[in-house]
């Protein structure tokens, strides 16, 4: 696979998931999702609900099941609705808690896609395009595949 291929689908990748990123964020003022793990007396989850991405954690009672998911209405499974990350640590009971809003999380992602489309696009414009080789060198001809390149005028930077 070329580099130019290799770009194309990490960028489509990319886009991909901040799609679901601000799908899941519209679902999450809905509907809830929880995913859960307890490892003897230790429980991790991950939350989303009401518009923010909670990562939970602490000291839990001895259960036998390792993973859960949970999805329930946001009445059940609700959280405050924030617009800023917080650290909640809870002392006393060994538990702590990290939300991420949605928001924020949507704009890294578009953001990192954003970049990485426009530096896919710089990446492909003095490449062949039957096989990706660099063509900066030799912009009528490519020497890897032997095809002839036409490039209008000023296209081809020096």
């Amino acid at each position: 696979m070329t580099r130019a291929r290799l770009n194309v689908a990490t960028s489509l990748m990319m886009f991909a998931l901040a799609a679901a990123v601000l799908v899941l964020w519209v679902r999450s003022y809905w509907q809830g999702y929880m995913i859960t793990h307890h490892s003897g007396e230790r429980v991790q989850e991950l939350r989303v609900t009401c518009g923010a991405l909670c990562i939970d954690g602490g000291d839990y009672q001895q259960v036998t099941r390792t993973w859960e998911f949970y999805s329930d209405p946001v009445d059940i499974m609700s959280h405050p609705r924030i617009l800023h990350p917080e650290m909640t640590n809870y002392a006393a009971t060994g538990y702590w808690e990290l939300a991420i809003p949605m928001w924020m999380i949507s704009v890294v992602s578009l953001l990192a896609c954003a970049c990485f489309r426009s530096r896919v696009r710089d990446a492909t414009i003095n490449c062949c395009p039957s096989c990706g080789y660099d063509l900066r060198a030799s912009p009528d001809l490519c020497p890897e595949c032997g095809k002839e390149v036409n490039v209008p005028p000023g296209k081809m930077p020096v």
